[in-house]
C-alpha cells in the first residue's frame, strides 16, 4: 500500500512539472523540444545512469591501481638507495671504529657528532645487516666521552658534538643498549646536559 501511494504521489509530480504548478498548460521550454525525441523510459534512464556509475568507479580504481603502483615503485627505488648509501657508511667506518670527518674534507673536532649519525643511520636502515658496524661504533663513541659527561674535547663544537652523541646513545636498539658501558654513558651524558642548563 504504501509502496502505490508513493508512485502516485510520482506520477502527480511528474504531472504538476510538465502542466505548471497550478495545472495550467504551459509551452515546452526550447530545451524540452530539443531533447524530447532523446528522452528514455524510466527503467532506461536508471540503467544509463547505473552503467555510467559503473564506468567511473571502474576509471576511478584504474587511477587508484596506477597510483600505487608507482608509489610501489617509487619506495622499492629508495629502499635500494638507502641500502646502498647504508652500505658506503659502514664502508667508511675507521679501524677504531669510529667515522672522521677529514676522510670527506671536514673537520675532525666533529669527530664524536659523525660517529653517533652515522650509527644513527645504520641503526634506521640495516641493524641487523650492520650490527657488528654498530657495535664498533657505539664502542668507539662511548671512549670518545669525557670524565665530565660530554663528547670530545676540543673546545670548539663540543655542545654540538654531546647533543648527537646522547641522542643516538638513547635512540640504540634494545640490543645495543645492553653492551658495557652504555647505561653508565648515558648516566653521564645526561648529567653533563643539566650541568650545562642555563638557570
Amino acid at each position: 500500500m504504501t509502496g502505490a501511494l508513493f508512485m502516485q504521489a510520482v506520477r502527480d509530480a511528474d504531472r504538476a512539472a510538465s502542466n505548471g504548478t497550478d495545472g495550467a498548460t504551459r509551452p515546452p521550454a526550447r530545451w524540452e523540444t530539443w531533447a524530447k525525441p532523446w528522452r528514455l523510459a524510466r527503467p532506461a534512464q536508471l540503467a544509463l545512469a547505473a552503467s555510467l556509475v559503473l564506468l567511473l568507479g571502474a576509471w576511478f580504481a584504474v587511477r587508484v591501481g596506477e597510483r600505487r603502483d608507482a608509489a610501489a615503485r617509487q619506495s622499492l627505488t629508495l629502499g635500494r638507495s638507502a641500502d646502498q648509501a647504508a652500505c658506503w657508511i659502514a664502508g667508511q667506518q675507521e679501524a677504531d671504529g669510529s667515522w672522521r670527518p677529514s676522510r670527506s674534507g671536514g673537520a675532525d673536532a666533529y669527530r664524536p657528532a659523525l660517529t653517533a649519525l652515522s650509527i644513527l643511520a645504520l641503526c634506521r636502515q640495516a641493524p641487523e645487516r650492520h650490527a657488528e658496524a654498530i657495535r664498533r661504533g657505539v664502542r668507539a663513541l662511548t671512549a670518545m666521552q669525557t670524565r665530565d659527561g660530554a663528547f670530545g674535547d676540543h673546545p670548539h663544537g663540543r655542545l654540538y658534538n654531546h647533543a648527537f652523541a646522547g641522542q643516538v646513545l638513547f635512540a640504540l636498539p634494545p640490543a645495543f643498549v645492553r653492551m658495557p658501558g652504555v647505561g653508565h654513558a648515558r648516566d653521564q651524558a645526561i648529567a653533563f646536559s643539566l650541568a650545562m642548563q642555563n638557570d
